[in-house]
């Protein structure tokens, strides 16, 4: 009887797995921390024949480790973060200087081709860059054909003739997702917003390690600078990141893509030979932080700073009009109608966040009515004898006092029948207490299938998407919606 065992391989410098899910799912850990140090990170050039037999015996020790404590076996190779395999590496054959890109990764799928009569080994390569399925098997060496038979020491399985579909998965990490986490009851919008989003960003906060500094890193990844922080006006990512978490731009060319995964926080929705679809999940730390770049007077560490309004309606015009991305219903109206819709919210927004720092942002709700009359008004503010925005109404002791929570509403706003069952809750609603609370508009594939909406009057289930700070744009061809 065969034993198959679930191996994950990656570049850390201890083999011991982690605590939790990964303890449950693979059997062994592999660590290829050495191997990549000697090879992966040397900007020398290496000697081809010597960085192959060398990886080659690596793996093989390994191999064969486990051959002897369960023979025969079935090894499946897990290489999670595996785009470390990609680097360009110079190399000489022959007497002859060379370079290629992703010769490690050719190298393991050569050796990966080895006939072992005691143990079948399959391998899957996983990581956030999309360059894992541009390198064909016909160009990987080939050991059969580039070196005398005579002196081979070991049988190597011909090419394969093509690879197997890339495979993924997009979990909803969202404000969609019904787990419970730790909010800040008392804490401000942006806090309370936190745990709906990126668990990593939630689980960072409840450890109070979102401060400024982090936030500037995910800032530079979401800009994606890595040197400079004032060359990202210029960067078609940086542009497409920012404007994409807020109104998803639609979609790109692959390598554009590919960045924005790997060195952003896209999300893969879908992949092939030809294409890498991506989307911005909800997510209201990276949300807050591209509405912050839309504002001029932001500023952070002095050398970080957002840009006026006007000047990103430009750059989504242009982005279009170049073709360097397609909106996802091929018309760019809804995603410049989403874009002005949040900024005549950020116009609102700046006004109860006067701060041009960090501290900027934090209350999302601006007043529904407010709202429309700016909408109506083309954008443009006009401020009455009290100094308020016109259209908006007086803002209550709490709200003057710098309260951040959301306006609550009382006994006369609101009548919730105690039944509950889904169809039968009644609510009142005062109109002066509707807020608009959205910092960021995303997909929404959620499909009606019933003769109603009922799923969706659900007061849990518009509490949640209202705290997140997310608006949806909806599926096309939906009857209800229609």
């Amino acid at each position: 009887k065969r034993v198959a065992l679930m191996v994950l391989c990656r570049s850390q410098s201890t083999t011991d797995p982690r605590k939790g899910e990964e303890e449950e799912v693979f059997d062994k850990f592999m660590n290829l921390k050495d191997i990549v140090v000697w090879i992966g990170e040397s900007n020398d050039t290496i000697d081809f024949d010597k960085t192959q037999v060398k990886l080659s015996q690596y793996l093989d020790k390994y191999v064969d480790d486990v051959i002897r404590e369960s023979e025969p076996v079935e090894l499946v190779l897990m290489f999670d973060e595996a785009h470390y395999l990609l680097r360009k590496l110079k190399y000489t054959k022959e007497n002859e200087e060379r370079s290629m890109e992703a010769l490690l990764f050719r190298l393991v799928r050569v050796w990966l081709r080895t006939v072992r009569p005691a143990c079948s080994i399959v391998a899957t390569f996983s990581g956030t860059s999309a360059k894992l399925k541009n390198f064909r098997i016909a160009s990987d060496p080939d050991p059969n054909h580039e070196t005398d038979t005579r002196d081979i020491t070991r049988l190597v399985r011909s090419r394969g003739v093509g690879l197997f579909p890339t495979f993924f998965m997009t979990t909803t990490i969202g404000c969609l997702r019904k787990k419970g986490g730790a909010i800040k009851i008392d804490g401000s919008e942006y806090q309370q917003a936190i745990p709906y989003g990126r668990p990593l960003f939630a689980m960072m906060e409840s450890r109070n390690e979102l401060g400024k500094e982090n936030l500037f890193h995910i800032l530079k990844r979401m800009l994606q600078l890595h040197k400079a922080t004032s060359a990202w006006k210029g960067n078609t990512s940086a542009l497409l990141s920012i404007l994409g978490t807020r109104v998803q731009m639609g979609q790109m060319a692959v390598e554009v893509s590919s960045n924005l995964i790997e060195k952003g926080y896209a999300n893969l929705t879908f992949a092939d030979d030809k294409t890498a679809t991506i989307c911005f999940m909800p997510d209201p730390v990276c949300a807050r932080l591209a509405m912050c770049m839309m504002d001029n007077e932001f500023k952070m560490d002095g050398n970080l700073e957002g840009a006026e309004k006007k000047w990103w309606v430009l750059q989504a015009k242009n982005l279009y009009s170049n073709g360097l991305c397609t909106p996802e219903q091929g018309d760019f109206g809804e995603v410049m109608v989403a874009l002005y819709f949040l900024m005549c919210a950020d116009v609102l927004r700046k006004k109860d966040n006067p701060a041009c720092d960090l501290r900027k942002y934090t209350k999302f709700s601006v007043s529904l009515k407010a709202l429309l009359d700016l909408l109506v008004n083309g954008g443009k503010t006009e401020v009455n004898s009290a100094g308020e925005l016109a259209g908006e109404e007086p803002r209550s002791d709490s709200e003057a006092k710098g309260d951040t929570g959301r306006q609550t509403e009382t006994a006369s706003d609101m009548d919730v029948s105690n039944d509950d069952s889904r169809d039968s809750k009644k609510v009142k609603v005062d109109k002066q207490s509707i807020t608009f609370g959205a910092i960021q508009v995303c997909r929404n594939y959620n499909r009606v299938y019933g003769q109603s909406w009922k799923e969706f009057k659900s007061q849990d289930y518009l509490k949640h998407l209202y705290k997140s700070g997310v608006g949806f744009y909806v599926f096309p061809g939906c009857d209800h919606i229609d």
